[in-house]
């Protein structure tokens, strides 16, 4: 079938408008926003009426609970599946003159293989660098030329790229979706360029912000094998090794139609809709290679057996700690009392750790807990910054404390109350626009598996009971279950050759492979530097045992997907060690302050 000529309302382009990339650290759902990383919420609502006639309905009344029988409004949802294997999900909404695409590649880092990491990220950028029939920028140039908006962003799970138009321009944002599935211009010139916009957005949302690098450090010591431990942004030193050819084999596998699901919300009507998609998107070929999970070439990551402890320096100006705990894939049903367990501890300022780390106790400034939830098993995690003169241990005595009400004590009703609001508030805004609701159904087809999941998914938050809590509490808050990182207020950590990470294991044995550089560290540093930190003042009394890494011969560079080269590393196990917290200089934190 030849390819359609550009639809003739397609505007002349004469300014070039550059666009901003957006980049997500990693994924939180569609409805949710906050917690540690940039994200980018789904924020697609309806109508304020909507929202006030359902927060009355959910707001609760003597003598029955809160939401219990709160229901969304109903989706029709029609699902086009094209020969070529592309599955186009339209939703019709006449509220107002706009029309959301999406496009959802079902790829993320997680399908990257060692040591050609960073892969989707980049592809998130190369995306709007031009094809055999626009130049680089000229897709953006359209979009704002007709009063429209586009991104894109990249999860682990996920690449979506999206642009919101006029309805009667639904036929140019088709159009431009199936060029870029096709035509995709990639060039020496090209790639070089796009390297460099990601170092610098490496270096601007992590390397330059204060415990930018925490969670990147969590990651890589929580999971051993599975490709959630490297950043959805990537090894620089990966993207730097990646030839034109493998980036072109990478776009070749994975930006086809069978592996997309294209959504279309708004103001239009279906047929007409369908009518386009197969005019433009029906042509195309599908892809040459397997991609069932099988094909992919994903390892399960191995139950964790033994509590993980990291001590790290940072150059910040107080203390820190973050806790991981392995949870299950996002939409089974432990994840849903998980979500509303975060809720409970951190969301508001009347949360359990909220309040007793920063209000009560007054020993942090800053203390979220918040799940990661997606397409495989991921961790929960807590994080704190604390206040002048209090350590880490401090506040993840506090942390724990309140982790064992969860597995002791049932939850109060009013606090399960108002998480399951709070979840209800969630899907409420996430229905405001077409963009945020097209986000939703995205996420429920492509990662959740169903697209029915848009409207029934809240009703498994609502049925979730004090007993689930206080279950997958006693299930994945355990000591084996959890790695452990604290962050020492210090100069180390830009040092060339040295990321100033030491590594520790709890108790006795350490657990196979758990080797700096083996698991993830960016740089191999003499055995010296790695215990350098052992005669400091320990504050807790707590053992724990360095693994120094021994550097024989050159340097050796870990990437961090786990390959390395030059000679193969090897830990010596040395005398037990620990880490004392250097005190900060600003002054303590009162909730009183403004």
């Amino acid at each position: 079938m030849p390819w359609p000529p550009a639809p003739n309302k397609l505007p002349v382009v004469s300014a070039r408008t550059r666009r901003v990339i957006q980049f997500q650290c990693w994924p939180q759902r569609p409805q949710e926003s906050g917690g540690l990383a940039h994200t980018f919420p789904r924020q697609n609502l309806r109508r304020l009426a909507l929202v006030a006639i359902t927060l009355l309905v959910a707001a609760p009344t003597p003598g029955r609970g809160a939401v219990e029988t709160v229901k969304l409004p109903h989706t029709a949802v029609d699902t086009l599946l094209l020969q070529n294997g592309l599955r186009a999900l339209l939703v019709e909404n006449h509220d107002a003159p706009v029309a959301s695409v999406q496009i959802w590649y079902h790829v993320g880092s997680k399908d990257e293989q060692p040591g050609k990491t960073g892969f989707a990220h980049l592809f998130e950028h190369l995306m709007f660098q031009g094809t055999r029939n626009l130049a680089p920028e000229e897709f953006s140039d359209y979009i704002v030329r007709v009063g429209g908006l586009d991104n894109a962003y990249t999860t682990e799970d996920a690449t979506v790229l999206w642009e919101t138009v006029p309805s009667s321009y639904l036929p140019v944002a088709l159009w431009l979706e199936a060029d870029r599935m096709r035509n995709l211009q990639i060039t020496e010139q090209i790639l070089k360029t796009e390297r460099e916009v990601v170092k610098e957005e490496r270096r601007e949302r992590f390397d330059n912000q204060p415990y930018g690098t925490v969670i990147e450090t969590l990651y890589q010591h929580a999971f051993t094998v599975h490709p959630y431990r490297h950043m959805t942004i990537g090894s620089m030193e990966d993207l730097d090794r990646a030839s034109l050819a493998d980036i072109q084999d990478f776009y070749n596998r994975y930006y086809v139609p069978n592996n997309a699901t294209l959504v279309v919300v708004g103001d239009f009507q279906k047929p007409a809709a369908r009518a386009l998609i197969e005019k433009y998107f029906g042509p195309l070929s599908p892809g040459a290679q397997p991609l069932a999970r099988e094909a992919r070439s994903i390892p399960a990551e191995p139950p964790q057996t033994a509590e993980r402890v990291f001590r790290t320096t940072e150059d910040v100006a107080l203390p820190a700690f973050v806790e991981g705990y392995h949870m299950p894939a996002d939409g089974l049903p432990d994840a849903y009392a998980l979500r509303l367990a975060a809720k409970i501890l951190s969301e508001g300022e009347s949360s359990r750790i909220y309040r007793r780390l920063i209000y009560d106790k007054q020993i942090a400034v800053q203390a979220v807990s918040t799940g990661n939830f997606t397409e495989d098993p991921n961790l929960f995690f807590v994080f704190a910054v604390m206040n002048e003169g209090h350590a880490p241990r401090e506040g993840e005595a506090e942390v724990e404390a309140e982790l064992e009400r969860l597995k002791t004590e049932p939850v109060l009703a009013r606090e399960l109350d108002k998480a399951k609001n709070q979840v209800l508030r969630d899907f409420i805004l996430s229905r405001q626009s077409d963009q945020s609701r097209g986000e939703e159904l995205g996420y429920a087809a492509v990662v959740l598996k169903d697209p029915d999941l848009l409207d029934a998914e809240l009703d498994r938050f609502l049925a979730v009971t004090p007993e689930d809590i206080k279950r997958v509490a006693k299930k994945y808050f355990v000591p084996q279950n959890l790695t452990l990182v604290e962050i020492a207020p210090g100069k180390n950590r830009t040092r060339d050759g040295d990321s100033g990470l030491g590594f520790a294991a709890k108790g006795v044995g350490n657990e196979a492979g758990m080797c700096p550089g083996i698991n993830g560290f960016t740089r191999c540093a003499p055995i010296a530097d790695w215990i350098r930190w052992g005669s400091q003042k320990e504050e807790s009394g707590r053992a724990v045992k360095a693994l120094p890494y021994n550097c024989p011969g050159p340097r050796l560079i870990a990437q961090g997907s786990g390959q390395r080269s030059g000679t193969k590393p090897e830990c010596v196990l040395e005398s037990t060690v620990s880490l004392g917290v250097l005190p900060s200089r600003i002054g303590p934190y009162r909730p009183d302050q403004k």
